[in-house]
């Protein structure tokens, strides 16, 4: 067992924002949880629909360029826009494990 180090993520059931609590409360997530995918995965879900509904389409290409011009969205792991390459940009949320146990250290916005 890793009794210390460091690693970053991309989300922390401990961020103290309005989307992850609501999120938390939700879906009941427990804090001891570390696994970030669970907010990721809902994210990409959120964004697709999200993508869906302003192409009005399922067509993959009219999606593609919902999401090419989407001015931002916000989801449970932060705020994310997508650069000229179409890549993600968003904050990463870096954790500490002391004695084993992950703990929120700090978040750092692009």
């Amino acid at each position: 067992m890793l009794k210390h180090g460091f690693y970053s993520t991309h989300w922390s059931a401990h961020l103290d924002t309005d989307q992850s609590r609501a999120f938390i409360k939700k879906y009941n997530i427990h804090p001891e949880n570390p696994d970030d995918n669970i907010a990721l995965g809902y994210d990409t879900m959120m964004l697709l629909a999200a993508a869906i509904t302003q192409a009005e389409s399922t067509d993959r290409r009219k999606i593609r360029d919902a999401i090419a011009n989407m001015p931002s969205f916000k989801g449970v792991t932060g705020t994310i826009n997508f650069n000229d390459h179409g890549d993600p940009v968003k904050r990463a949320v870096f954790m500490e494990i002391k004695n084993g146990k992950p703990h929120y250290l700090k978040t750092i916005e692009p």
